[in-house]
């Protein structure tokens, strides 16, 4: 993924939210299992208000410091990159609610987990 800048990032989180939304809310309509259905149109649900929050704040945002190129930025998705294709690949009506947190949670793990050691971003100190 060759994200830049900042505008990138929040452009592809929004799009990975909404994509997210879009497969979940299928899915609980194919479920057999009445809770997981409501789990998946929960987390749809939840899902589409975020993506929907970001694109206010790419609408409200107009400002030429969020395109400027950051290296670290760069640097930081090379040394960790994200793999969203179990997200968009998965049958979650196939899935249990533990499988369907599994999924989300390791997503979210893979997002959240610190760089290794001595590849974060570089603290400038004067």
């Amino acid at each position: 993924m060759g994200v830049t800048n900042f505008n990138q990032l929040i452009s592809w989180t929004r799009q990975v939210h909404q994509q997210l939304a879009t497969l979940l809310e299928q899915d609980a309509h194919l479920h057999h299992n009445e809770w997981a259905r409501l789990l998946l149109a929960c987390l749809s649900e939840q899902q589409q208000r975020l993506g929907d929050t970001i694109k206010k704040f790419e609408e409200s945002t107009k400002t030429q410091a969020l395109d400027a190129y950051i290296p670290y930025l760069y640097s930081a998705f090379e040394q960790r990159p994200i793999n969203t294709q179990r997200l968009y690949t998965q049958s979650y009506a196939e899935l249990t609610i533990a499988e369907i947190s599994q999924v989300l949670f390791d997503a979210h793990q893979q997002l959240t987990a610190p760089l290794p050691k001595g590849r974060g971003f570089p603290i400038h100190r004067e």
